[in-house]
């Protein structure tokens, strides 16, 4: 039996260096209730080292008391996520999960990973039950201009 599928993951450009993310994921169990998320900033051409960000936290820990987990909330925070999806509550997660025309931009992103201009990639790994559910990653491009 499938524990999810993605019904819809795509990208659209959707003005001058923005590009809408519409990410949606059917569940096929019951409630969430331990739910985590690691996330890894690469540098193009530096595959093979370590990380520029690796990032590990407890997500339904972190969306009960956002106060705990600074760097978490600041993230958060600043990429706006809270505003296009439905993961935006603490555990039990008992829906779907959807992320709709979220506004990707490199000013944005280099607003949180200061290294700079570049090209980049952006991993994550989504767990439940401390099991491997969903892998997404995201390349993209920041600048100053």
């Amino acid at each position: 039996m499938e524990y999810l599928n993605y019904t819809q993951c795509k990208v659209e450009h959707a003005g001058p260096d923005i590009y809408e993310v519409t990410i949606a994921i059917a569940m096929h169990s019951g409630p969430v209730n331990n739910a985590s998320f690691v996330g890894t900033i690469v540098k193009s051409g530096y595959e093979d080292r370590k990380p520029l960000v690796e990032y590990k936290i407890d997500w339904c820990e972190f969306l009960r008391s956002k106060r705990r987990n600074f760097f978490a909330k600041f993230v958060y925070r600043i990429l706006g996520i809270e505003q296009y999806s439905n993961i935006n509550h603490s555990c039990p997660y008992d829906h779907d999960l959807t992320l709709d025309h979220y506004p990707f931009n490199g000013k944005a992103m280099a607003k949180v990973v200061p290294f700079g201009n570049g090209k980049f990639t952006f991993n994550t790994k989504w767990y439940t039950y401390n099991i491997l559910r969903a892998v997404v990653n995201i390349r993209y491009q920041t600048f100053d201009r």
